[in-house]
């Protein structure tokens, strides 16, 4: 009876031990997942202010149509973007980290107004291209010292009115980031452009 005594309290004791060793090793991988997060969201730069030139001039953007604006940081910490406050975030998984943004149209309905996809540095800038309409212009711009390419299209839509479609290709320090959608389009190029003025790359 005793040695049953004593295994029953050593298998309890053991239990406990066990029990202790698993809740230490789990708060410390909790932990350190959490300094690692932290690490990284604080080696992200602030939210930068508007500033973009086109051919080496400034691009003039009123004040009042950025306020309010609110920032979205990517999940692993590489981009940023102001974008007005009305926005959603979808995060696509896939290939090139692709990021869709919506907002409610007229009606009320939530339509895509901009993707941002991220690709590898190496990647062939021939691969962005619209075929369904026609290149018209292309503008070499500058964001805060990184090279972006403006491509405009034009032709007709699926519906025969004519479009007109802006993408912008950013190249930054380990990926090129495409940015394009509804909301640089036509008239709302403008504000497409305070979008882009707002794009901030993580260190």
């Amino acid at each position: 009876m005793v040695a049953k005594a004593i295994n029953g309290n050593s298998q309890t004791l053991m239990l406990e031990l066990k029990t202790k060793i698993y809740l230490t090793l789990g708060a410390v991988i909790l932990l350190a997942a959490g300094v690692l997060v932290f690490s990284r969201a604080a080696s992200f730069s602030p939210a930068p202010e508007f500033s973009l030139t086109r051919n080496d001039q400034a691009v003039a953007l009123p004040a009042e149509l950025t306020a309010g604006w609110q920032t979205y940081q990517s999940s692993d910490f590489t981009w940023q973007i102001k974008h007005p406050a009305d926005w959603q975030v979808l995060a696509l998984a896939g290939a090139n980290n692709q990021t869709v943004f919506v907002a409610p149209d007229a009606a009320g309905k939530l339509v895509e107004v901009l993707t941002v996809k991220a690709y590898p540095k190496t990647a062939d800038l021939k691969q962005f291209t619209q075929p369904l309409l026609h290149l018209v212009e292309e503008n070499r711009l500058n964001l805060r010292g990184l090279p972006v390419l403006e491509k405009v299209y034009y032709g007709p839509g699926p519906d025969g009115q004519m479009l007109q479609q802006r993408w912008y290709i950013i190249s930054g320090k380990n990926y090129l980031y495409v940015l394009n959608g509804a909301w640089c389009d036509g008239e709302m190029s403008k504000g497409c452009e305070g979008v882009l003025g707002g794009f901030g790359e993580g260190k």
